[in-house]
C-alpha cells in the first residue's frame, strides 16, 4: 500500500493542524519588521513520519491554498533555523509577492538562486541575522538542514556554500 496522498487527503489525516499564529516567533518577526502582512491564519499542518508520503524528500511544501505542510521533525528545530519563516515566504509569493534578486543568475545560477527562493530566502536570512547568527553560523545551520534531509544522503555541496555565504552577506548590507 503507497502512503502518497492528495493534499486534501492528507490534510484532512493530520491530526496536529496548527495556524502560524501558534508559532510565536514567527509572528514576532513579522509584526516588528513586516507589520503589513496578512500571515496569522496561514495553516500549518504538522505531518507524522507515518503520514508522510513516501518518495517525498521536502520537510515542507506549499500549495496555492495558502497552506503548509511540515514534517514533524522538522517542526522540533524550526525557530533555530527559521524554516516556518522560509515556508511564510513561499507562501506571500503564491500571494504575488516577488523579492528581487540578491545575487544574479549570472554568478550562481540553478537551485537556490531561483525565482521561487528569493522571497523566502530573504525572510529567513533577515530573521536569522536578526538573532545575531554570524555567517559561520548560518552556513552550519543550513548546512545541517540539507545534510539531514529525510530520504539521507546529503545535499550541501561547494556550490552552496559559496551561494549562502555571500547571500548572507548581501541580505547584511541591505538590513
Amino acid at each position: 500500500m503507497t502512503k502518497i496522498k492528495k493534499f486534501k487527503t492528507f490534510v484532512n489525516e493530520s491530526t496536529n493542524n496548527k495556524t502560524i499564529k501558534d508559532f510565536p516567533y514567527v509572528m514576532e518577526f513579522f509584526k516588528k519588521f513586516y507589520p503589513d502582512k496578512n500571515i496569522s491564519n496561514i495553516p500549518v499542518y504538522i505531518i507524522s513520519e507515518e503520514e508522510w508520503p513516501d518518495g517525498k524528500g521536502r520537510q515542507t511544501e506549499n500549495d496555492l491554498e495558502g497552506g503548509i505542510r511540515i514534517h514533524e521533525d522538522q517542526i522540533e528545530r524550526d525557530s533555530e533555523i527559521g524554516w516556518l519563516i522560509h515556508e511564510v515566504g513561499h507562501v506571500l509569493e503564491l500571494r504575488g509577492e516577488q523579492k528581487p534578486y540578491i545575487i544574479s543568475k549570472k554568478e550562481f545560477d540553478g537551485y537556490p538562486n531561483e525565482d521561487n527562493e528569493q522571497t523566502p530566502m530573504f525572510y529567513q536570512f533577515h530573521y536569522l541575522i536578526d538573532k545575531g547568527l554570524t555567517e559561520d553560523e548560518v552556513i552550519r545551520l543550513e548546512k545541517n538542514d540539507y545534510s539531514n534531509k529525510k530520504g539521507g544522503g546529503t545535499l550541501w555541496s561547494e556550490y552552496k556554500d559559496n551561494f549562502f555565504r555571500r547571500y548572507y552577506n548581501e541580505i547584511k548590507k541591505k538590513l
